[in-house]
């Protein structure tokens, strides 16, 4: 639905000038949206909140006023207060469709953290797969801005707090983060059930309860301090100079577009300003009576 948007942050992410091995580039990329999504992104605690609040009226839940962010559309279209709020759902949603459009191999992990459900990304580079949670790192990032508060007693231990700890990770980093923890009722729809949550990489097997997700066999940790190095040589000031610089060039574009049609407005329906018209009659005067002068 939202291809158009999704192309052209595959299209930004493209017009950087990376360099390294293709390993290091991917991992350059990956980054690239993890500061993209620190930057644009609020998380849409709203939604969550009142779930929460009506957890026994199913016919509130369904009737949720901030449910947008459960959905891509949360992700990219701003609430009446300017912001795009999005959830774990949401967010590695979007990641998927942008990193396998980046040739970045990319699929959803289910888990909770503590007791509540849980959605983050898996991604293959060249055949190691690595955690990447951006919605963990983004609250990070965000963990002292007004509205984040909740932040550090649901997700985070002291020594967690750091937006790198979440990307291209073989560890669940998160406060009881765990794999898994679903089951089906007898109508096929998804439930909590903890007693099948693990922490154990190495087994989680998940064909039964979510079919999409990756053999999670080969999961690591990036050890090599060189490429994590490489991997965010990247800042975040260039993502933002790199936005401010596109808003420009659209603002511009804009702005050219307004006026070219009423330039040719004018000139072709000979609506021409009293004080023009002045001028050119005075203009024709002095070229007829220098002519004639010259003439004598």
């Amino acid at each position: 639905m939202y291809d158009a948007q999704i192309q052209t942050l595959v299209d930004e992410i493209n017009s950087i000038d990376y360099s390294g091995t293709p390993e290091e580039i991917k991992m350059q990329k990956i980054i690239y949206l993890d500061n993209y999504i620190r930057n644009n992104i609020d998380y849409g605690i709203e939604a969550v909140y009142y779930d929460m609040q009506n957890e026994n009226n199913p016919e509130a839940k369904r009737n949720n006023p901030y449910s947008r962010a459960y959905r891509e559309e949360g992700f990219w279209i701003p609430t009446e207060d300017g912001k795009r709020k999005a959830v774990c759902g949401s967010i590695s949603e979007v990641a998927k469709k942008v990193l396998n459009k980046l040739d970045i191999p990319c699929d959803f992990i289910y888990g909770h953290v503590g007791t509540f459900g849980h959605r983050w990304n898996v991604v293959d580079i060249e055949g190691k797969k690595y955690y990447v949670d951006y919605t963990a790192s983004m609250i990070a990032y965000k963990q002292n801005e007004p509205g984040y508060e909740w932040s550090k007693q649901v997700f985070f231990d002291n020594q967690n707090l750091i937006p790198a700890n979440f990307i291209l990770k073989g560890d669940l980093p998160l406060r009881d983060q765990t794999l898994g923890g679903f089951t089906r009722d007898e109508f096929g729809n998804r439930k909590d059930d903890m007693s099948k949550a693990t922490k154990d990489i190495s087994v989680y097997a998940t064909q039964e309860e979510h079919p999409n997700i990756p053999n999670l066999d080969h999961i690591e940790s990036l050890d090599n301090q060189r490429l994590m190095e490489v991997a965010y040589m990247i800042p975040v000031e260039q993502v933002v100079q790199k936005q401010e610089q596109n808003n420009t060039l659209k603002k511009t574009d804009q702005r050219v577009r307004r006026l070219e049609p009423k330039k040719k407005n004018n000139f072709n329906s000979g609506n021409i300003n009293v004080i023009e018209l002045i001028v050119i009659i005075a203009t024709l005067l002095v070229t007829v009576i220098t002519v004639l002068i010259n003439a004598m």
